[in-house]
């Protein structure tokens, strides 16, 4: 047999010339490893299937039709009318912020005008009384300064009226009434503003109003006032002292308890004498009824006697010094 493992089957066919120009290969310098192999190959092959996939996508997924857009002439008229509401709502807000802002503003200005008002009031001095002055307006002027009594204020008292001090009260006296004016036992201007301390004294909250003014007799003007008073201790050891002696047993009046703490509207009118050529006031009465409050609270005339008995004012409102020699006209 001519075959031999070492020469191909087909050997003398094959001609020395053809396998002479045959070049024996090299080794090559690079030689990939397992894991660059096998990388390579996978890109290969994807790059191989990726064709393949594009292709079978666009074959399975059939095409989309076309996004139909919303109808613009259903929405716009619901988008408009919200739009529209909404821009009227921030309107109504913005124009309630701006009034509440003038509103502000408005009543800031008109507090800091009240306030330069006020400051020009106190740093100007009293006013002059006019000659024009009538009766009528220097006692309805009287019994606005006279509202509280006379108090001896400080300027550092909180909430003070400044045109109540004594030195406004006293200048209105010497401007509206004769240096030796009337009231009630008493004359002058000192003794006149003394018998307004007591009683602001003897009352702390002692408050008189006005109710009525009408013409009396000759050139005199009758005033009807009411005073509102509260029985304190401090009332009771001025006006009343007696009531808080003590008895045998060492106890004080019963009638202590039912005064005290008590508020009492004491009815009572004042005549005013008016001198027309000189045109001041010459002469004050006031006539009170503590009677009649008392008499509602304590429910008998015994009781009342009993309050009025050695106490240091009547019953028609005058004030008795404490050494009893002197009266005073009060205007309680």
């Amino acid at each position: 047999m001519d075959h031999s493992a070492l020469h191909p089957p087909h050997h003398q066919k094959l001609s020395d010339t053809v396998i002479g120009v045959v070049l024996q290969r090299s080794n090559p310098v690079y030689r990939p490893t397992s894991g660059s192999m096998q990388q390579g190959q996978v890109l290969t092959d994807n790059a191989r299937l990726q064709p393949l996939e594009c292709a079978s996508t666009a074959v399975s997924v059939p095409p989309s039709a076309p996004e139909t857009q919303p109808s613009t002439t259903e929405v716009s008229p619901e988008l408009a009318l919200r739009r529209q509401r909404r821009r009227r709502s921030m309107a109504r807000y913005r124009k309630k912020q701006n009034d509440r802002a003038l509103l502000l503003e408005k009543d800031v200005r008109l507090l800091q005008e009240e306030v330069q008002k006020l400051e020009v009031q106190l740093s100007s001095p009293p006013p002059q009384m006019s000659i024009e002055t009538t009766t009528w307006n220097v006692v309805v002027e009287y019994f606005r300064l006279f509202q509280h009594g006379v108090q001896v204020l400080t300027p550092f008292t909180d909430g003070m009226d400044h045109s109540l001090q004594p030195g406004v009260q006293r200048h209105f006296l010497e401007a509206s009434a004769t240096p030796d004016v009337q009231f009630g036992n008493v004359c002058g201007v000192d003794a006149h503003l003394e018998v307004w301390r007591l009683c602001a004294l003897y009352h702390q909250d002692f408050d008189i109003r006005l109710e009525r003014l009408e013409s009396g007799a000759g050139n005199a003007l009758v005033a009807t006032t009411k005073s509102k008073v509260t029985i304190t201790a401090d009332t009771l050891r001025q006006a009343f002292p007696h009531l808080l002696q003590l008895d045998q047993q060492g106890m004080w009046s019963p009638l202590v308890s039912e005064l005290l703490g008590q508020k009492l509207v004491i009815p009572a009118s004042t005549a005013f004498k008016w001198d027309e050529k000189k045109q001041y006031v010459v002469s004050v009465e006031y006539t009170a009824d503590m009677i009649t409050p008392l008499l509602q609270l304590l429910g008998n005339l015994e009781d009342v006697c009993n309050v009025f008995d050695n106490a240091l004012v009547t019953p028609e409102g005058k004030l008795i010094a404490a050494e009893g020699t002197q009266e005073y006209q009060a205007a309680l």
